[in-house]
């Protein structure tokens, strides 16, 4: 029976630090994401301004 007790311990613990190093690593992608994101909203922004910039030019 005791051997019982022990494993069901080893199992609880073990399901915790799971639990922790899977919810670390999904915010660390869910950040990941977001700056890649970002990254990706800037430089659209960067090329807009060039057209922009473009047609607000005086035609010769």
């Amino acid at each position: 029976m005791e051997f019982m007790n022990w494993l069901f311990l080893v199992l609880f613990f073990g399901l915790i630090v799971l639990f922790f190093v899977s919810f670390t690593l999904f915010i660390r992608r869910s950040v990941y994401r977001s700056m890649a994101r970002n990254e990706r909203i800037d430089e659209v922004e960067a090329k807009l301004d060039r057209i922009l910039a473009h047609l607000e030019k005086p035609k010769k």
